[in-house]
């Protein structure tokens, strides 16, 4: 199930269709909000009937809307005309936002507060389902059950209940009591065999509102403890899942030896999705581990997983630096027709994380010229090459511009759109010093470029990057910084808050205030992801503010805990040199 508006079906569904034979009876339904393109209507030809749903009358709406409110709410006479209305309006179409907004508003007694959810939510399209979260969790605020249950759901999903009540044996309430509540926010849901899972809604949420210190401990013991804890075997009930739901705990805490109860049960494909899942989660340590295990085993995959174990492998290992893996990754995937497009791109990543961005830029065209009709991975190249190609020493504007508008060609989106604005506003910027004119016209081109990407409906963080990129070209530090300020407000990116940081520290008056804001994050619990994920970068940023006021070891050494004062010598000497103090 897919909440979100506009996403199409991953590419890998048309290889599925296209194993299928073509039969008289449907075995295979396919539900999306977003119709396929021709090419790829093309590409399932026989194989796949198309049929269109209509979308339900403003009138059909009304009257289905409230039939909810009548299942829901024990007083639906409560909901005037404009309630109603309003919360068909904050669902933005979306039937099964409306649903949950529905079961959630009916549960307030008091319909005042769930005015300020409507209002926002039917103002930002994009964002309703954001906004419903934000408020859903923010009722959630003082009920440590109900946040740990979702937390160790994040993990270990689906669930069996009699494991779900091991975790809160200590509970004052129980464990269904404790369901029923995120049930009823549209944050739990129950299958036919009795298993609990997360809804869709929580998909790449809870990190931000679940990482305080004591729930991010709760958390590491309970998985571990669970991954060891027994299982009654007496009844065949969900036997499977409950030891597959033991080995996820095992697997996610990122270790490669597990419980002797699991370890018989664990095969080449759970070190694969664990490894993956690692990888996206940002823990590439772990999933360099875990993929390492399955390529010991990779023989027992099918040629298209074992591709995307390569894959995987490969890019974890060049964040890591294992560069003896990314050659072996690189070969094999070479060694094969199929996957040279996946080659090239590791190689450009590879060359990219060395700051070759010359060689990189070459990499990654071979890579684009081989991927050919496939959007998603095109999309996934056009944002490192034209990254690389203004990296370079004389970047190519002309060549930077032709390729961000050829990524439009494949899809319109935010970084499609910032892409073009920072291309232009560069080329503005380096025009002076180009062997080669610019354009007449140029300043109209980022202006219309600028314009198209504000009225976008979920740019207004990306707009306010771009204008703080601008100050800081110009020379005005201060607006790049309140600019800043104003992206984070919309987008709670840590990278525009080092961006932030970075500009200040390099100035004498903001220098000061950013070592304060520095030293603050670093004690909150809440950013404590974040600060291990780029704990070197915060180390420069503190290292280059210092070195506009007054150096103080002590200081230094105390905020950049635990690096080894090696790693910290490093950092300095390399701050310096930079500054031309070394």
């Amino acid at each position: 199930m897919i909440l979100q508006n506009n996403v199409d079906l991953p590419e890998w569904f048309d290889d599925v269709v296209g194993f299928l034979d073509p039969a008289q009876r449907p075995k295979l339904f396919i539900i999306s909000q977003m119709p396929l393109s021709i090419e790829r209507r093309k590409a399932c030809l026989d194989r796949l009937a198309e049929q269109r749903v209509p979308g339900f009358s403003s009138h059909e709406v009304t009257s289905f809307t409230e039939s909810l409110l009548a299942h829901f709410d024990p007083q639906p006479d409560r909901w005037t005309a404009k309630a109603v209305a309003d919360l068909i309006e904050a669902a933005q179409g979306n039937f099964g936002l409306l649903v949950t907004l529905t079961k959630a508003a009916s549960s307030v007694i008091d319909l005042g507060e769930v005015d300020e959810l409507f209002t926002h939510a039917k103002n930002r399209a994009l964002q309703s389902i954001a906004y419903y979260v934000d408020w859903a969790f923010g009722t959630l605020e003082h009920d440590i059950n109900c946040q740990r249950l979702l937390l160790f759901l994040n993990d270990v999903s689906p669930c069996d209940p009699r494991d779900l009540g091991t975790i809160f044996g200590e509970a004052n309430e129980s464990i269904l009591s404790i369901i029923s509540k995120c049930m009823k926010l549209g944050f739990v849901e129950r299958d036919g065999g009795g298993l609990y899972r997360l809804t869709p809604f929580l998909s790449g949420r809870l990190a931000r509102h679940l990482v305080r210190s004591d729930l991010v401990s709760w958390r590491r013991k309970i998985i571990e403890d669970f991954a060891k804890s027994p299982i009654d075997f007496d009844t065949q009930e969900n036997e499977f899942i409950r030891i597959e739901a033991r080995i996820q705990a095992s697997l996610w805490t990122g270790k490669d030896e597990l419980p002797s109860l699991i370890e018989k049960f664990v095969s080449a494909s759970h070190w694969f999705q664990a490894g993956v899942r690692l990888y996206h989660a940002g823990q590439h340590t772990a999933a360099h581990r875990l993929l390492k295990k399955a390529f010991e085993k990779r023989e027992s995959f099918a040629h298209a997983s074992r591709t995307e174990l390569l894959r995987y492998l490969g890019l974890a290992a060049i964040r890591t630096g294992h560069s003896n893996d990314v050659g072996t990754c690189i070969s094999l995937l070479n060694g094969d027709y199929n996957s040279k497009e996946i080659a090239s791109y590791l190689e450009a990543f590879a060359l990219e994380s060395q700051n070759r961005f010359l060689e990189a830029k070459a990499k990654y065209e071979e890579a684009l010229s081989l991927n050919q009709g496939k959007g998603n991975r095109l999309e996934r190249i056009y944002r490192p090459l034209i990254k690389c190609i203004l990296l370079t020493k004389n970047p190519d504007f002309r060549l930077a511009e032709g390729y961000a508008l050829d990524w439009a060609n494949v899809r319109q989106t935010v970084f499609t759109k910032y892409a073009l604005c920072r291309i232009y506003l560069l080329w503005m910027d380096k025009a002076p010093t180009l062997r080669n004119s610019a354009p007449s016209d140029l300043k109209k081109r980022y202006d219309e470029a600028l314009s198209d990407l504000r009225s976008h409906p979920g740019a207004t963080g990306a707009y306010h990057e771009v204008l703080a990129e601008h100050a800081e070209l110009r020379g005005a530090p201060d607006i790049a910084v309140a600019e800043l300020k104003e992206a984070i407000a919309h987008d709670d990116r840590f990278e525009l808050q080092l961006k932030r940081w970075q500009i200040m520290a390099r100035h004498a008056l903001m220098a000061p205030t950013a070592l304060s804001e520095l030293e603050d994050m670093k004690a909150d619990a809440k950013q404590a992801a974040s600060r291990d994920a780029h704990l070197n970068g915060l180390v420069e940023i503190f290292v280059t503010a210092m070195s506009n006021g007054i150096y103080s070891a002590q200081r230094l050494n105390k905020f950049a805990a635990p690096l080894e004062s090696r790693e910290i010598g490093a950092i300095v000497a390399r701050v310096r040199r930079r500054s031309g103090n070394g």
